[in-house]
């Protein structure tokens, strides 16, 4: 019982780390989308493609974060378990 409450709190604190990473990142490289195309173009609201591109920075911006926290997270495990033994 004891190592499913372990696992259970690590999890979530796994998951709320990927996720509030995942979601900082894809702010920001949406921001920086708008801003280097506002910069480009010199005009406001941008067009759909830019809109288009900005949501692909940003997917791609919280998919690399989250497998970020992830593998931290492994081989922060391994670390750990290499430690021990």
């Amino acid at each position: 019982m004891k190592v499913l409450a372990l696992l259970v709190r690590t999890t979530d604190r796994l998951i709320a780390r990927v996720l509030l990473s995942a979601l900082f990142s894809a702010a920001v490289a949406a921001g920086v989308t708008l801003l280097v195309a506002y910069e480009g173009t010199r005009q406001w609201p941008p067009q759909q493609l830019t809109y288009v591109a900005m949501v692909m920075f940003a997917a791609f911006a919280a998919f690399g974060a989250g497998v970020w926290v992830l593998l931290r997270a492994a081989l922060r495990g391994l670390v750990r378990t290499t430690e021990a033994a």
